[in-house]
């Protein structure tokens, strides 16, 4: 789109963006928090160490996962990554031998939630590029 934001002022690629990463950065809070409710709790370990992030950032683990636990920087500044880096996290989601199907808290906390992230990501849109609010 040729020309600047009539608001701002801002060249409407960098609106495009700045309305992107703040859909990306709601969504990743959304399930996030919807992932950390579904996560199977024997320690808290687990759904402590669900983060989200985005080429901007990685949100904070809490309490008992540590730093590490976090999920890793996607490389795209369109995408959000929301997931764990603890290494039991895989065979809690999709299960092993012993425990079939497993406890899917990723998987579920998107298709739960399909029709809020389009929403979310889309009033969010709407506020940056319609009222220019950055």
């Amino acid at each position: 789109m040729p020309g600047k934001h009539p608001i701002t002022g801002a060249n409407w690629d960098d609106v495009f963006d700045m309305a992107s990463r703040s859909g990306l950065e709601a969504v990743g809070l959304l399930l996030e928090e919807r992932a950390a409710r579904l996560a199977a709790r024997k320690t808290g370990r687990l759904a402590g160490s669900i983060t989200h992030a985005t080429v901007d950032g990685v949100s904070p683990t809490r309490s008992p996962a540590d730093r590490a636990d976090g999920v890793s920087k996607p490389r795209s500044r369109h995408e959000v990554w929301i997931g764990t880096n603890v290494k039991y996290a895989p065979h809690i989601e999709f299960g092993t031998k012993y425990t079939p199907g497993g406890q899917p808290f990723l998987r579920p906390a998107l298709d739960n939630n399909r029709k809020a992230v389009v929403r979310l990501y889309a009033e969010q849109l709407d506020k940056v590029i319609k009222r220019g609010k950055f």
